[in-house]
């Protein structure tokens, strides 16, 4: 029998977990023609949005009612999610204001500043009415906050948001002002444990979730990659997309490069029966000098230990867009790779290989990228222990094709043959 020069997956049961957990990935993934230009909200109903495990201790938190220095409005803050005193990153936390005119005559309710999203005048959606008659009160439910890490480092997150009494739309003339806090809340650090981080067992085939759209803020997932390292885990990478808009003012959300995307992954250390929670292996930035990762790849070295992991760095240009070039500029779309010595535990920093990848294609590759999944080792023959990914390249005349990318020192240097 003629000897396969490919690795293999080990065991069977593997293989139908990966099955499993990518179809699962890829059902989830929020679809681009779905997304409405204007869907900047989150729907509770969504059938396909399966919560994080609730505190059983989750209560309505409300700041009490404060009156304005003139004594013409009222407000309080009450905090509406269900998640309990403690709170972890990624945690979305809803808040509603209600406040009352005590004034005899109709006032506008002008919210002039909060550190909730979609309260304040400054965002598109918000807390101001036009028209509130004497002795009335209204109540605005569009209050939220996503949990940050500068959050994670203050330890607590207390909501605040100040409330003019107004005759006018634009908040001008101001008969009075009110300023609440809602009552402060822990912040632990790590996300909150959903139900894959629950010990299970499963029939093969049977799907797991490990990523669900709106789970852990604004966001969604694309683009699972799969691997089992040395030890006997199982990696799951893929990409974090949040829902903003592109680049190129195309109105699509959650889309690839370039787009501030991360890259993220799962580790199960039981065979698949429990996951531990989304962890950053590569983190994108969002603001004006905004950069992104996306499409993860594995390849594991078996020899060695070490564990490579593939994808695109993207900054203005995508794969289609991107320029002629190699040096790490924003209108170049970048391919990196970062490696674990730790079954995947942690990861080194991104090393970008654009340049060693195009040598010799330097005026004819001008985009690049790692096809999402996982890459091969040689196992036998003159070539034993070569790493070999598979990558997609465009060229100047806007034609797509297939190039393997290889390494004969385990990883050290990388070229397209």
């Amino acid at each position: 029998m003629k000897k396969r020069s490919t690795s293999r997956l080990r065991g069977t049961r593997f293989a139908a977990l990966t099955a499993s957990v990518a179809i699962l990935l890829g059902a989830l993934t929020l679809p681009a023609a779905a997304i409405a230009a204007d869907d900047n909200t989150i729907n509770p109903a969504d059938p396909a949005i399966t919560a994080p495990i609730a505190a059983e201790d989750a209560t309505p938190e409300t700041s009490g009612t404060i009156t304005g220095a003139n004594g013409k409005i009222s407000m309080s803050i009450t905090r509406t999610d269900t998640y309990g005193s403690d709170v972890h990153l990624g945690d979305v936390l809803t808040y509603s204001l209600t406040y009352t005119n005590l004034h005899n005559v109709n006032i506008v309710t002008y919210p002039s500043a909060s550190n909730l999203d979609n309260v304040a005048v400054s965002s598109t959606k918000n807390c101001r009415l036009g028209k509130l008659e004497p002795n009335k009160s209204f109540t605005c439910t569009y209050g939220s906050h996503t949990i940050t890490e500068d959050d994670v480092k203050a330890g607590t997150f207390t909501a605040t948001a100040t409330m003019k009494a107004a005759t006018d739309m634009n908040g001008t003339d101001v008969l009075d002002e009110v300023t609440v806090s809602a009552p402060a809340v822990n912040v632990i650090d790590g996300l909150r444990p959903d139900e894959a981080t629950k010990p299970s067992d499963r029939l093969d085939g049977q799907a797991i979730r490990l990523a669900t759209k709106l789970q852990y803020g604004n966001v969604c997932y694309r683009i699972p990659a799969l691997a089992e390292a040395p030890n006997g885990w199982i990696l799951a990478a893929f990409d974090q997309r949040p829902r903003t808009k592109m680049m190129n003012s195309n109105t699509v959300q959650c889309w690839d490069a370039p787009q501030p995307n991360s890259v993220v992954q799962r580790i199960s250390k039981d065979g698949g029966r429990s996951w531990s929670t989304i962890q950053f292996v590569a983190k994108g930035h969002i603001g004006d000098d905004r950069y992104g990762y996306s499409d993860p790849s594995y390849v594991v070295d078996e020899e060695t230990g070490e564990i490579f992991l593939f994808f695109v760095k993207s900054y203005d240009k995508g794969f289609t867009d991107s320029v002629l070039g190699v040096g790490d500029t924003r209108n170049v779309i970048q391919s990196v790779v970062v490696s674990s010595k730790d079954n995947g535990a942690t990861w080194s920093e991104p090393r970008n290989i654009t340049a060693d990848i195009t040598k010799g294609h330097e005026n004819e590759w001008k985009s690049r990228f790692a096809t999402s999944g996982a890459g091969i080792q040689l196992k036998y023959g003159a070539h034993k222990g070569r790493l070999i990914q598979q990558f997609t390249v465009r060229t100047t005349g806007n034609v797509n094709r297939a190039v393997s990318i290889y390494s004969d020192d385990h990883g050290a240097t990388w070229k397209a043959g």
